[in-house]
């Protein structure tokens, strides 16, 4: 279901938390990737499940070095404007169209191929400062609860909203003004990675304003519990169905490329994804926890996701993007 329209008190966070929903919480997702490919920011905030007054906020910059700037907070929630604790909040400037966040204060720089041998220990951080602006480029739009509610990890409402980014960066010396694309992730409900199976969120934004994205999970059972995604072409959303999903795991040991075919009221489309080299895992503990990188090793951790950048080629048009996908074993 495409929402064209949202009311403000849907996109901020839930001004109070429901009694009696074991496992309930609540999550925001950003990504922005600049036009030239330089690098992956993805911040996640989610409520703890033991207090949902408390928010984890966590933040990612995944270099085109190998390397990757990341933090960590938890705390109340710093403005209801949006979600997350002072310093690592996240402010909604426009209901349904404009976020901004502003970051200054410190992360750890670790390398990217380390996090997928062991889980992130404490080190020495460095100063970061990071700033920008999301300027949506399509309506939000929802995923069907009723296929969600299948699987608990993933939430009962999941809204999802495509846009240009703009900002700086300054670390290292180093300080880099960009332009690009930008995406975001709403959702609250259950969550009991407990109830998790396989699943992938793959998405794609485009210098033309066109996006994709879709998700496709099973229960822990091996059933499909959904598999649904949308597509944002000249401001619109157009419903879509993934056609023989492969599983992007591959990607990561090695495989070049694979294809995605999208089925639509437009018609049939095939969206060529490779993996930039860049992302890291996040192992996963019941009922809600997160650890960045693999505890014990990517191979034997037992329930992990992991965060990669993507290219994707849409009638030779190139997109940057995310993939993320889950194990269970």
């Amino acid at each position: 279901m495409a929402m064209n329209e949202l009311e403000y008190a849907d996109d901020l966070p839930r001004k109070s938390i429901p009694a009696g929903i074991p496992f309930w919480s609540e999550s925001y997702a950003f990504w922005v990737y600049p036009d030239d490919h330089r690098f992956d920011l993805y911040i996640h905030y989610q409520r703890q499940v033991a207090d949902p007054g408390i928010w984890k906020a966590m933040l990612v910059l995944l270099l085109d070095n190998g390397e990757a700037l990341v933090t960590k907070s938890f705390g109340r929630q710093a403005d209801d404007a949006g979600p997350g604790p002072a310093g690592l909040n996240v402010r909604c400037l426009e209901p349904g169209r404009r976020w901004a966040l502003r970051f200054d204060a410190a992360a750890q720089r670790v390398l990217q191929a380390d996090l997928w041998k062991s889980e992130l220990r404490d080190g020495i951080v460095e100063p970061l400062f990071v700033e920008f602006e999301l300027d949506a480029i399509a309506p939000v739009w929802s995923l069907d609860s009723q296929n969600l509610q299948k699987q608990e990890a993933m939430m009962s409402s999941h809204d999802e909203q495509a846009y240009r980014s703009k900002g700086v960066l300054r670390f290292g010396g180093r300080e880099l003004t960009f332009t690009g694309a930008g995406y975001r992730d709403h959702s609250y409900g259950p969550r009991n990675y407990k109830r998790m199976g396989e699943s992938q969120i793959v998405l794609g934004v485009f210098p033309s304003r066109r996006a994709f994205w879709f998700i496709t999970g099973r229960t822990p059972e091996g059933v499909y519990a959904h598999c649904e995604g949308a597509l944002a072409v000249d401001g619109k959303i157009y419903p879509l169905k993934v056609e023989d999903p492969p599983f992007h795991l591959d990607l990561l040991k090695g495989k070049e490329s694979m294809d995605y075919v999208l089925n639509s009221e437009l018609g049939k489309i095939r969206i060529c994804v490779r993996y930039t080299g860049r992302g890291i895992p996040f192992s996963l503990t019941s009922p809600a926890e997160e650890v960045i990188g693999a505890v014990g090793g990517f191979d034997a951790v037992k329930l992990a996701y992991w965060e990669m950048q993507i290219l994707s080629t849409w009638d030779g048009e190139v997109g940057v993007g995310s993939a993320q996908g889950t194990i269970c074993r």
